[in-house]
C-alpha cells in the first residue's frame, strides 16, 4: 500500500503530526485536544452547521473556520479556545436559543443534552436575540419515535444518519429561510424502518424514545452492557436499568461491532422480557391439563420418564433440540447432556436445515463459519447479495453494505425474487424467478470461465477440480439461465463481469428458518464463484452466510449437531470420540444421530426434549409435526412463553432470557461477546444451564458450573483454545485465537486452507418449485418481517405496534385480478392446508409470487408446507 503523507501542524501549542486529508476537529482529537460540537459525528460526513466547532488559524489573519470540515495543511497554527472563539461560540449558542423552548425539566434529554450542557459550559445566562418560539405540532402518532421539531436546532445528524446509514432517506430539510424544519415529505408522520438511529443521534430533545417518555431521568439509570438476542450480527446494547426493569436500550458509539448502531428490533424489541405472559413456574400435564408444579415435581418427573424411556426403548428413542438463542454455555451443557446422560447422538438445533449452509463451508474449506468479518462487507468493492435481504434479517449489516456502496462507491449485484430495498443502490439487480439461485451462479461462473475472467494464479496455487467445473456449467449459458430465472442475458453478463472485475468482492447469504430451500446448493454454488475469481481469505472479501440467531454459530461450535462433537469435531472419529471419552467419563455412541426433521418424523422418537425451540410455528410441515409431537410419549419443553408447542408439553419449565443470566454468544464472524446478567426472572424462572444441571443431577450425572464449562470448552475446543472469557462490553475475541500472539482471526484462510488445494464442487440446478401451477397458481415465499425475528419478537408490545400479526403481501396485478385491496381478508391454501389472513397490496413482489412472514403464531404458515424442502404453490381467495 502507498506511504501516506504526513502533514504538520500545531494546535494550542501542541506540534502534531497526522496523515493528509485529515481535518481539524481530528487531528485535534488524536491530540487530546477537545474542539465542542453540536452537529458532527464521527460517523457521518462533515456538514459544519452548527458552527460551534469553529476555530482560529494563525495564516488565515483571525478568520474563524469550522474545524470539522476543514482539512489541515502543512504548518498550520490553530487556536481552538481563544477570547474571539469563545465569544463566537456564545453568540452561535444564543443564536441557537432564539427559537429553542427552555422546557429542559419535562425533555427526557435532560441530563445527555449536548445543547443544554454546551449552554451551561460556556455560561449563556441570557440572550440579547428575541423572537417568538416555534409552536409546531408534536408527532404523537409515528409508533416508537416522538418527534417535537420545536427543540430542533437543525444540526442535520438524523437527516444525515437516515441517508448515509440507514439508507431510508426518511428526514429531510423542508422549507427555507427561518422556517426551516426537519420533517417528512408532506410533514407526514414517519413510516420507516423504526430503527432509532436518529433518536440515538440527535444532541438535543427533538427525537424521543416513546418507551422511555416520563420513565426515569437518565442519571438514575444503571447501564449495563449486553449482546442483542435477536439476529447473528452480535450488537452491543447499553440496556438501561431501574427498579429491576429494562427502560431503554441504547448502542453506544465506542462499544461493540456496530459501534451504536442499532435496528428496530434491537433497540425497541427487549420488552418481551417483562411480558405479563411469561412462564414463572413449571407446569406438569396431569390428566389433560397443564396445572402449576414445584421444581421438585417436574425435575422428578423429568428424570423418572426419561430413565424409564431410556430403560424400555434404549437411549436413541430420545432426543433434543435446542435453540439457537442459548449461550454457548448453555448449549454446550445441553448436547453434553443428551450424549453423556442420555447416551444419544440426536441432538440439533434450528430445524436441521438453518445450518446446512455453513456444513458445506466445513466440508468445502475446513472451518463451519464465514470465511470474513464484518467490517469485510464494509471494505469490500463489490457486495454480492444472494437471497439476503439484509434490510430485514440482518438490518445493521444492511447498514455497512449501504455506507460500503454510498462512501466507497462499491459496486452491488443484487440477488432476490422480491423488490427489496437494496435494488435501489444495486449496480446489478437480478429479479430471479424462486429457486433458482444456483442457475444463476453457475451462469455467472460460465461467463466469468468463457471470457477469462477467472483468477488464473489463484487457482493454480490454491484450486482443485478447474476442469469438471467448466464441464458443469458449459450449458449454462446466458440463454439458458434467462429461460430458467427470467434474468436477461446482458444482465447476468454485466453481473458476471462487475463481480470478477472486483478487487475486493464478497458474497452474502441469509440462512435460518423462514428460508428452508435451497442452503447446501446455493452456499457451495457461492463458494465456487468466490474461489475461481480469488476472492477468499483477503482483506474485503469471502462469503458470509448470515444465520438467523444471536447464537446460530455457537449453536454449531458448541457441538448442537448430530455427526458434529463441539469444535466441529467429527464424531464418527474414534480418536476425536475418545478424548470426550476420557474427559466426560463416559462412553458415547458411536454413530450420528437424527436430524430435527427426523426426530419430527412419527414415530422415531418417544421422548423430546426441546430448550428454546418451537417447531410448532417455526418449522415447516405443521401438520407433520404437530402429528409427531402429539404421539411422543413424553415431551419437555424449557422456554420464556407457554408456546403452541409447549401447550402440548408433558412438562414445562420456565427459562430466563438474555437479560436475566450470564453466558456468551458467538455471532456470525467468529466472535465470542458476553451477556449480562442485568435483571432477575419472573418467579421462579430459571437459566437454561441450571435447569439442564438439575436435571443431569437428578439422573446421577454432575454436570459443570458456568465458568468450569468455559475451561472445558477451552480444553477440548481447539478453535476456542486461548480465548479468555470475555468481559461486559468487550468486542471479544474471534476464534481460532493465534497461540502466539494470543489474537483472534479476523479473517479465515489468509494463509492457505487446512486441507491445502480446495476441490470446487460442480452443483447442478433443480427445480425448487412444487408443480401443479394450475390449481395453485402463486408461489409463497417465507421470510423475516422487517419489524420481527423468529417467534420471539411477537412478544414484544412495541414491535407489534408496527406490526401487529402476519399478512399476505402481494403484487398490485394480482391482487387487482383477484379483485382484492389493502386489508382485504383471504384464504391462502396450499395442497398442505390453509391460512386466513389479511392482504397487504405490495411493490416488494412480483407477479405471481406471494410472501408471508413466519413469526406468527395466529397466522402459521407452516400450515402450509411440508417437509420436501420445496417452495410451495399456493391460491389466494377472498373470504
Amino acid at each position: 500500500m502507498p506511504v501516506a503523507k504526513m502533514i504538520h501542524l500545531t494546535i494550542d501549542g501542541k506540534a502534531i503530526e497526522v496523515e493528509e486529508g485529515t481535518t481539524i476537529l481530528e487531528a485535534a482529537e488524536k491530540a487530546g485536544i477537545r474542539i465542542p460540537t453540536l452537529c458532527y459525528h464521527k460517523k457521518l460526513l462533515p456538514f459544519g452547521a452548527c458552527r460551534i466547532c469553529i476555530v482560529e488559524v494563525e495564516q488565515m489573519k483571525g478568520r474563524l473556520i469550522p474545524s470539522c470540515s476543514t482539512p489541515v495543511t502543512e504548518g498550520m497554527v490553530i487556536d481552538t479556545h481563544t477570547e474571539q472563539v469563545i465569544k463566537a461560540r456564545k453568540m452561535n449558542l444564543e443564536l441557537l436559543l432564539i427559537h429553542h423552548p427552555l422546557d429542559c425539566p419535562i425533555c427526557d434529554k435532560a441530563g445527555e443534552c449536548d445543547l443544554q450542557n454546551l449552554v451551561y459550559e460556556y455560561s449563556v445566562d441570557g440572550n440579547r436575540f428575541k423572537d417568538k418560539k416555534f409552536a409546531y405540532q408534536v408527532d404523537y402518532v409515528t409508533p416508537l419515535v416522538e418527534r417535537n421539531v420545536n427543540r430542533c436546532v437543525l444540526c442535520g445528524m438524523c437527516v444525515r444518519v437516515c441517508d448515509e446509514i440507514v439508507g431510508v432517506g426518511e428526514h429531510s430539510f423542508i422549507n427555507r429561510g427561518f422556517r426551516t424544519k426537519v420533517s417528512t415529505d408532506f410533514d407526514r408522520p414517519m413510516d420507516c424502518e423504526f430503527c432509532g438511529q436518529c433518536i440515538n443521534i440527535c444532541p438535543v430533545g427533538a427525537l424521543n424514545d416513546r418507551l422511555f417518555k416520563f420513565k426515569s431521568r437518565v442519571w438514575n439509570l444503571t447501564n449495563v452492557d449486553t449482546i442483542c438476542s435477536y439476529c447473528s450480527t452480535g450488537c452491543t446494547l447499553t440496556l438501561g436499568i431501574k427498579n429491576g426493569k429494562i427502560l431503554r436500550v441504547r448502542g453506544d458509539d465506542e462499544k461493540g461491532i456496530n459501534k451504536g448502531d442499532l435496528c428496530i428490533k434491537g433497540r425497541f424489541g427487549f420488552q418481551y422480557v417483562e411480558s405479563p405472559q411469561r412462564l414463572s413456574t413449571p407446569l406438569v400435564k396431569k390428566g389433560d391439563k397443564l396445572v402449576e408444579a414445584s421444581w421438585d415435581e417436574a425435575i422428578q418427573t423429568i428424570a423418572e420418564r426419561f430413565r424409564e424411556i431410556k430403560e424400555k426403548q434404549g437411549s436413541d428413542a430420545i432426543g433434543g433440540i435446542c435453540s439457537a438463542r442459548l449461550t454457548n454455555e448453555e448449549v454446550y451443557l445441553f448436547q453434553k447432556f443428551i450424549r453423556s446422560v442420555i447416551g444419544t447422538n440426536n441432538v440439533d438445533h434450528s430445524g436441521g436445515y438453518a445450518h446446512k449452509g455453513l456444513e458445506v463451508m466445513g466440508r468445502s474449506l475446513g472451518y463451519l463459519a464465514s470465511t470474513n468479518s464484518l467490517s469485510d462487507i464494509r471494505n469490500a468493492d463489490t457486495i454480492f447479495l444472494v437471497r439476503s435481504n439484509l434490510s430485514e434479517t440482518h438490518p445493521v449489516v444492511g447498514m455497512r453494505v449501504n455506507m460500503a456502496v454510498k462512501r466507497n462507491e462499491a459496486k452491488l449485484i443484487v440477488a432476490s425474487p422480491r423488490n427489496i430495498k437494496f435494488r435501489r443502490f444495486a449496480s446489478a439487480f437480478l429479479s430471479h424467478k424462486a429457486g433458482t439461485e444456483v442457475a444463476l451462479i453457475n451462469g455467472m461462473i460460465a461467463v466469468i470461465l468463457k471470457e477469462g475472467l477467472a483468477d488464473r494464479e489463484y487457482l493454480s496455487s490454491h484450486v482443485d477440480g478447474l476442469e469438471e467445473l467448466e464441464k458443469s456449467v458449459a450449458n449454462c449459458t446466458p440463454e439458458w439461465v434467462e429461460k430458467v430465472t427470467g434474468i436477461k442475458q446482458d444482465l447476468l453478463i454485466k453481473a458476471a463481469r462487475t463481480f470478477a472485475a472486483g478487487k475486493k468482492a464478497v458474497i452474502v447469504i441469509s440462512a435460518g428458518l423462514g428460508l428452508p430451500v435451497g442452503d447446501e446448493k446455493i452456499v457451495q454454488a457461492a463458494l465456487n464463484l468466490a474461489l475461481i475469481t480469488g476472492h477468499l481469505g483477503k482483506e474485503g472479501t469471502g462469503v458470509a452466510v448470515l444465520g438467523e440467531k444471536s447464537n446460530s454459530q455457537g449453536a454449531i461450535d458448541m457441538g448442537a449437531l448430530p455427526a458434529f462433537l463441539p469444535g466441529h469435531q467429527n464424531l464418527l472419529d474414534p480418536a476425536i470420540r475418545g478424548k470426550f471419552e476420557k474427559a466426560w467419563g463416559v462412553t458415547l455412541s458411536p454413530g450420528a444421530g437424527l436430524s430435527a426433521l427426523e426426530m419430527l418424523q412419527e414415530g422415531r422418537l418417544n421422548a423430546l426434549y426441546l430448550a428454546g425451540e418451537n417447531p410448532l410455528v417455526a418449522y415447516p410441515g405443521q401438520s407433520q409435526t404437530k402429528k409427531a409431537l402429539e404421539g411422543l410419549e413424553f415431551l419437555v419443553v424449557q422456554d420464556l412463553f407457554l408456546t403452541p408447542t409447549a401447550k402440548l408439553a408433558h412438562v414445562v419449565l420456565p427459562a430466563l432470557s438474555f437479560a436475566e443470566k450470564d453466558g456468551t454468544y458467538t455471532n456470525s464472524e467468529r466472535r465470542v461477546q458476553r451477556i449480562t446478567k442485568a435483571l432477575p426472572g419472573p418467579g421462579t424462572a430459571k437459566s437454561d444451564l441450571e435447569i439442564i444441571q438439575r436435571v443431569s443431577e437428578k439422573m446421577g450425572f454432575s454436570l459443570p458450573g458456568l465458568r468450569d464449562i468455559w475451561k472445558e470448552i477451552i480444553e477440548l475446543v481447539p478453535i476456542y483454545q486461548c480465548i479468555d472469557y470475555p468481559q461486559p462490553g468487550d468486542t471479544g475475541t474471534q476464534w481460532p485465537c493465534n497461540l502466539e500472539s494470543q489474537q483472534g482471526t479476523q479473517r479465515l484462510y489468509e494463509q492457505g486452507f487446512p486441507k491445502g488445494k480446495v476441490r470446487l464442487t460442480p452443483v447442478a440446478y433443480e427445480n425448487e418449485v412444487e408443480a401443479d401451477g394450475s390449481n395453485y397458481p402463486f408461489i409463497l415465499l417465507t421470510d423475516s418481517a422487517q419489524f420481527h425475528s423468529g417467534t420471539l419478537s411477537s412478544q414484544s408490545f412495541a414491535l407489534n405496534q408496527v406490526c401487529p400479526e402476519g399478512y399476505v403481501e402481494i403484487n398490485g396485478k394480482d391482487a387487482a385480478g383477484k379483485g382484492l385491496k389493502d386489508n382485504d381478508d383471504v384464504v391462502v391454501k396450499s395442497r398442505h392446508g390453509q391460512v386466513r389472513a389479511k392482504v397487504k397490496v405490495s411493490r416488494k413482489q412480483p407477479e405471481g409470487v406471494i410472501f408471508i412472514p413466519y413469526h406468527f403464531d395466529n397466522l402459521p404458515v407452516n400450515a402450509l408446507t411440508d417437509w420436501a424442502m420445496k417452495y410451495v404453490r399456493v391460491n389466494v381467495e377472498r373470504c
